[in-house]
């Protein structure tokens, strides 16, 4: 069984678990700030991440998805690979949309939803600061 201890950042009680992550795609990889989120179903990306590097999406179907605050326009877009140090998942498909036109300022690039987490034990220690991952 592959086991990945992961240190998290958390300046106060209110900030979320912030954790690093690289997302492969066909042409690059690019590193990410992923805040861990139980409760969302599907991992989800700013598209800010993908335009900041040049990436057009105006071809893609815009779809919905329902978050916290209501429905959000975005696309999909399925990545090669996310990548926790060595706990590696292929085949993801991530929800992407913009987190500033949806009003949304924060120090984090995506969610780790559930569908990341669901095929995995995972244990989170407050107190030492990590997320232990097995798989």
């Amino acid at each position: 069984m592959e086991s990945s201890r992961i240190r998290f950042e958390r300046t106060s009680e209110y900030d979320l678990i912030v954790i690093p992550a690289i997302i492969r795609l066909p042409a690059f990889s690019m590193k990410v700030r992923m805040a861990v989120d139980t409760g969302a179903s599907h991992s989800v990306l700013d598209a800010n991440c993908f335009w900041m590097r040049g990436m057009d999406f105006t071809t893609r179907t815009a779809t919905q998805a329902k978050g916290i605050g209501g429905m959000v326009n975005g696309f999909e877009i399925q990545v090669e690979s996310i990548m926790l140090q060595s706990i590696i998942r292929n085949g993801i498909t991530l929800f992407v949309y913009d987190f500033m036109q949806a009003g949304l300022a924060e120090h984090y690039d995506g969610l780790l939803g559930l569908d990341f987490l669901s095929q995995a034990h995972f244990c989170i220690d407050s107190l030492q600061r990590h997320i232990e991952i097995r798989i």
